[in-house]
């Protein structure tokens, strides 16, 4: 038992600093991505089994490796979450946000309801024995509600620039917005010396007001370069 505690830790420490690092955002998941990620995990998993029925990955190697997987999961949606509220902090107060049952309320309910979820698979509120493997599976379900809580729906402007999901973009690093539809706003900005493009939906009555926003910081920041 004390190892297995050992090793689902240092799985969880390590596992925070690269969420917080954020190797990986939610806006670069796609069909193709994902599609990748369920056929590895099938086909690890498949192997998995095949090495247990044969005795090669007895009960006790088995137990521990799925507590160390899901420590190592509830990490990587710590680190995530930590490093998503310092950056909204960092990015000032908010400017302008699309508000609305999806945005802000959806949200908050998927993210109780998770935590509601993770707490219940721990059970540590019944009479079912704590186990390690319930209790680092239950803590991922717990981290994944607050990590959901820490993302953007729709993208939330603020003092220091805007986010989108959970990818921080500075004003210096706009590079210009477009009417794609009546309804639907299109940022342009830089990311890693590549221009890339996202959509959004702006109600009619908010256009102007984020119209003002979006120029007014588009010439703040290009004053700000031309002088440096």
């Amino acid at each position: 038992m004390p190892w297995i505690v050992i090793t689902s830790a240092l799985s969880a420490l390590a596992s925070i600093y690269f969420g917080y690092l954020k190797i990986i955002h939610f806006q670069n998941l796609n069909r193709k991505s994902l599609t990748y990620f369920l056929l590895s995990a099938t086909v690890i998993i498949t192997i998995l089994r095949v090495l247990h029925l044969i005795g090669l990955f007895p009960e006790n190697i088995a137990g521990a490796t799925m507590t160390a997987f899901y420590s190592s999961v509830s990490g990587f949606l710590f680190g995530g979450g930590i490093s998503n509220y310092i950056k909204k902090r960092e990015f000032g107060k908010t400017l302008y946000r699309n508000r609305n049952f999806t945005t802000d309320i959806l949200p908050v309910i998927l993210g109780i309801s998770l935590l509601l979820m993770g707490v219940y698979r721990m059970s540590i509120f019944s009479d079912v024995a704590v186990t390690p493997i319930r209790l680092s599976s239950g803590l991922s379900i717990l981290m994944l509600g607050i990590w959901v809580v820490t993302i953007q729906a729709v993208p939330e402007f603020r003092d220091n620039g805007f986010i989108l999901i959970d990818r921080f973009i500075p004003w210096s690093d706009l590079v210009s917005y477009e009417w794609y539809d009546e309804q639907t706003i299109r940022l342009e900005y830089k990311l890693n010396e590549e221009i890339q493009l996202f959509g959004t939906k702006i109600p009619a009555e908010d256009q102007l007001e984020l119209e003002k926003l979006l120029n007014q910081k588009i010439i703040e920041f290009s004053n700000i370069n031309s002088v440096s």
